[in-house]
């Protein structure tokens, strides 16, 4: 049985925004909702969105909560993607091209090949590769935000290291942002492709932190969107304690997978393909540069970086195999938690 069977259809995100409670509701997870749709109110959930004309994916609960979070140890002002911090020409364009070569091993995963061809009424599973980089330690063009204000605390309140470990910012100013979801949505609807859910996607951190991302152009500071408000934290050990114990020190929200051990060697071995430099020229990643990939491939390698004429050598079978037990496992999981909310078009 489908939807499009009894005339309705996925909501678009701004769909989905308008069914929100409203923003001053103090409650998080409801479950009734003024117009009497009734909800779980369940952060565990996956809803489903049409984010594109041919496209889904999956909204991290709870349904009807009217709000994102994002938690930092800092106030970093302005506020913007780690791609936009600073960093010279050459590290932009390694980055850029590095989110590339991530994507490329990431579609190799079992799950990605199962989740591709997820099909919901004629819409395709969509997935983006850019906001899988930005958790996975990568600077992109992103900012990673969160449904769930316990999760952005987390983050308020710990130090995460490069291998995912856990540090209490003790006596730290942190900084929790609250978004008005429904605003933030409506805001940015005519920017493409710049925000949308990531929930459920082939790597399991995104869905373990009830993950969003928000694309934000390089004159853009976070600080001064008109839907977004921040307050500051002092982290005492009482309340790294406290966020800590919800996540069984962070290893909730970092949950493991076989290919993590490449994921952490290409994020750190100081070279990128060609092949990803041209697949993120071609795709409109990297603008036009002088001398093209030559002079690309120059600005590289007089930073230090190295460019591989061949592209980052594919999972070996044992690591597919693992990979592969452990989303059969995971699979069902996530399936129990899918939900959907079908639309009609007015007659």
């Amino acid at each position: 049985m489908t939807l499009h069977e009894h005339g309705k259809r996925l909501p678009s995100l701004l769909e989905y925004a308008a069914m929100l409670m409203p923003a001053d509701w103090p409650n998080d997870n409801e479950t009734l909702h003024h117009s009497g749709a009734v909800s779980s109110g369940r952060e565990d959930e996956l809803c489903l969105v049409q984010t594109s004309e041919k496209g889904y994916r999956m909204m991290p609960g709870p349904e009807l909560c009217p709000r994102l979070y994002r938690g930092q140890t800092e106030d970093h002002s302005p506020c913007r993607p780690g791609l936009y911090r600073g960093l010279a020409d050459a590290d932009m364009l390694y980055w850029t091209a590095k989110a590339v070569e991530l994507g490329d091993l990431v579609i190799r995963h079992p799950a990605a090949k199962d989740l591709l061809k997820w099909d919901f009424d004629g819409l395709k599973y969509e997935v983006d590769f850019e906001a899988i980089a930005q958790h996975y330690g990568y600077p992109t063009r992103m900012l990673d935000l969160t449904r769930s204000r316990n999760i952005a605390m987390f983050f308020a309140t710990h130090h995460i290291h490069e291998d995912s470990r856990p540090e209490p910012a003790l006596g730290c100013r942190a900084v929790l942002y609250t978004i008005d979801l429904k605003q933030f949505i409506e805001n940015r609807a005519n920017t493409d492709g710049d925000f949308a859910p990531i929930g459920l996607c082939p790597l399991p951190r995104p869905a373990a932190q009830s993950a969003f991302g928000v694309k934000l152009e390089q004159s853009e500071d976070f600080d001064l969107l008109p839907d977004v408000k921040k307050e500051t934290i002092t982290v005492t050990p009482e309340l790294a304690g406290h966020y800590a114990g919800l996540f069984d020190d962070g290893r909730k929200l970092f949950p493991s997978d076989p290919f993590e051990d490449q994921i952490r060697t290409l994020r750190g071995n100081g070279k990128v393909s060609i092949g990803a430099i041209r697949a993120a020229v071609d795709e409109g990643r990297i603008p036009p540069y002088p001398g093209g990939l030559k002079g690309i491939e120059k600005c590289l390698t007089d930073r230090g970086y190295r460019v591989d004429p061949e592209d980052p050598r594919i999972p070996s079978p044992e690591i597919l195999e693992a990979a592969s037990g452990q989303w059969l496992r995971r699979r069902a999981g996530y399936i129990d938690r899918i939900r959907w909310r079908g639309v009609a078009d007015a007659v």
